[in-house]
């Protein structure tokens, strides 16, 4: 058994020793057989709804543990892309930009300089996604992608 579970079982433990503990002393503390019968009904029905707190906090906890799960592959993913434009993407990119002979009038919508803001992205994209691409396997040297 590894660290971590000893250490649950072990405070799974201590926190049932101490609602027994919190019960007794209650028993002791309110004697009577009116009291006993309240105690054991409130203690049914701390039970029963003992379910529902169960699954709302599974249901909370997994909705967390999925957000964060998301965000940790998107980090990754995003390092990967990183990695891939540092390396080859961004030159694979100016070559088959290259290949395409009527990219050069959007050229410089798309040249990123250093001192663009969110609206000359936005521009960017915008020319990007409206440009008509035409670059035909037959007119590329593929040669000079090795």
């Amino acid at each position: 058994m590894d660290r971590h579970t000893r250490e649950q079982i072990e405070l799974a433990g201590a926190m049932l020793a101490a609602a027994v503990a919190m019960y007794a002393i209650r028993w002791w503390l309110f004697p009577g057989a009116a009291n006993h019968a309240e105690m054991w009904r409130f203690l049914v029905g701390d039970i029963a709804f003992l379910f529902v707190q169960v699954l709302l906090v599974t249901l909370f906890i997994d909705r967390l543990m999925r957000t964060r799960e998301r965000e940790a592959m998107l980090q990754k993913l995003n390092m990967v892309i990183g990695a891939f434009y540092s390396q080859i993407g961004t030159r694979l990119m100016g070559r088959i930009a290259s290949w395409d002979d009527g990219f050069d009038q959007i050229r410089q919508a798309v040249l990123i300089q250093p001192s663009w803001g969110d609206a000359e992205y936005s521009a960017a994209k915008k020319a990007l996604r409206t440009y008509s691409y035409k670059v035909t396997a037959e007119e590329c040297d593929l040669a000079q992608l090795h």
